[in-house]
């Protein structure tokens, strides 16, 4: 993945960020999005409550990968 390095004004205001930004240049055309690791955690890792992981361990209704795969071709 190609690298841009930033001045110590931008990283500095990256750094605060605790959740995903728009990147625009001076004339408001937008560049692309930045997302923090703090974010990108979230999004990879939510929060899950006690409950819900007791409710997915205790499932019957689990497939092995050859089951899905079948599933998947019968599609």
């Amino acid at each position: 993945m190609p690298r841009i390095s930033l001045d110590k004004q931008a990283l500095a205001e990256l750094a605060r960020l605790q959740q995903p930004v728009e990147i625009r240049d001076e004339a408001g055309r937008f560049v692309g999005t930045f997302i923090p690791v703090q974010a990108l955690n979230a999004l990879w890792n939510p929060p899950l409550a006690e409950e819900e992981i007791k409710r997915r361990e205790s499932s019957s209704n689990v497939l092995s990968t050859q089951q899905v795969k079948q599933r998947l071709e019968s599609l």
